[in-house]
């Protein structure tokens, strides 16, 4: 077994310019770009059921999300954040409105549309859309992120 493993490793690197590696280089980037959206996906369900663990699990140790007014930091004050939507606005939803785009240059990033909403206790609203822009590391975790948008209040 460990022959044919060499043996097959060999060939894959003096296969370098070959039709082969041609094939098989650009499904692992695809392989790699729906596991990058996975994690985009997974940032708007947990949001989404108020799992702020979850969520913030999604993020490496320090990583940030840009919002206003400053930057929230590390997994600690990720799931505070989550929690304070929740609290503000038992209605929040999250929704993207198209797959996200990936790209490999200078390290994975993602772009998604979004669209979010939400009413508090007094049955006062807001929508906002905007687009997402994600940075993930190797681990397909989110590095930063940072939202775009315009509000829309109801």
């Amino acid at each position: 077994m460990k022959t044919i493993t060499f043996v097959l490793a060999a060939l894959l690197i003096t296969c370098v310019h070959c039709d082969l590696y041609d094939r098989v280089l650009p499904v692992l980037k695809e392989a790699n770009k729906t596991r990058a959206a996975e994690t985009v996906k997974y940032y708007a369900k947990y949001l989404n059921d108020g799992n702020c663990e979850a969520w913030a699990r999604l993020f490496v140790k320090n990583g940030v999300k840009y919002d206003e007014p400053n930057p929230i930091v590390g997994h600690d004050n990720l799931i505070k954040f989550c929690k304070s939507i929740a609290e503000q606005l038992p209605s929040f939803y999250y929704t993207l409105l198209e797959p996200p785009m990936v790209t490999f240059s200078g390290g994975m990033r993602l772009i998604s549309k979004w669209l979010i909403g939400g009413a508090d206790a007094s049955r006062k609203g807001m929508g906002q859309t905007g687009i997402g822009s994600y940075v993930l590391n190797d681990q397909y975790e989110i590095v930063e992120c940072t939202g775009y948008d315009y509000v829309i209040r109801v």
